[in-house]
């Protein structure tokens, strides 16, 4: 249910499917999640084409500003595709502290293929410039706007995070991202059940508290509450988006 389900499926429609209660339900999402990061944390994308850009994830800024001063979670997003700005194939979704062109690097030399001959589609940020002398990076102005799909998919990403999680705790978006990521790449495979049956034999086991560890590390790191939790609720401690 939680790998072949097209946009998700949220911890209470699967409690409610499953018969079994709400923090089961999390659990198992969770474990599903984490198969779905490592199954796609080696892929590289190798492309003649991509196409980039920093988007946000969350409700309206508290702050009140937009863009770079905005309080909202930034992420990197890369598309391969077929030919320049057609034919979307594989995308790769990184959380990132920050805008900035030392992680945009770090990003690209860890997940992308690039050399002078490949296009690199962008919206004119100046971040990208510290890759021109690896790939051939193309800026286009808000009157020539080329990144179509990119665009569409960062908007189907937020809507899927409203509409079918009704909200994520920040603690938790690297593994929400790695769902959407796993679900886009593998929207044309034919053989998921098997994926699944390789996932688990090459498992290893996570208990709750291994797990619950393991995201506390990481929100300690980013300087995030330690709250627990799957879903968007009213609890005055959670890191709402």
């Amino acid at each position: 249910l939680i790998f072949t389900a097209n946009n998700g499926i949220s911890s209470m429609e699967l409690s409610k499917e499953l018969k079994v209660n709400y923090k089961t339900a999390c659990l198992l999402q969770t474990k599903a999640r984490i198969l779905m990061k490592n199954s796609d944390s080696k892929r590289f994308l190798d492309s003649d084409f991509y196409e980039s850009d920093v988007a946000y994830t969350g409700a309206p800024s508290h702050n009140g500003k937009r863009g770079l001063g905005t309080d909202k979670q930034p992420f990197l997003i890369v598309l391969s595709t077929e030919q320049e700005n057609q034919y979307p194939r594989f995308v790769k979704m990184q959380e990132v502290t920050t805008d900035s062109s030392n992680i945009i690097k770090g990003c690209f030399e860890k997940y992308v293929k690039m050399s002078k001959e490949r296009k690199l589609n962008t919206d004119c940020k100046t971040t990208y410039n510290i890759l021109k002398n690896r790939i051939e990076v193309i800026d286009y102005d808000n009157d020539n706007h080329r990144l179509y799909f990119l665009n569409k998919i960062i908007s189907n990403l937020n809507s899927q995070f409203i509409d079918r999680f009704h909200g994520v705790t920040k603690r938790m978006l690297p593994l929400y991202y790695s769902e959407f990521e796993w679900r886009f790449n593998h929207r044309n495979c034919k053989s998921i059940m098997d994926k699944i049956k390789n996932y688990i034999m090459q498992s290893s086991i996570a208990t709750r508290k291994m797990i619950r560890d393991s995201m506390d590390q990481y929100a300690t790191a980013r300087g995030l509450e330690n709250t627990q939790g799957c879903q968007m609720g009213t609890h005055k401690n959670f890191n709402y988006l």
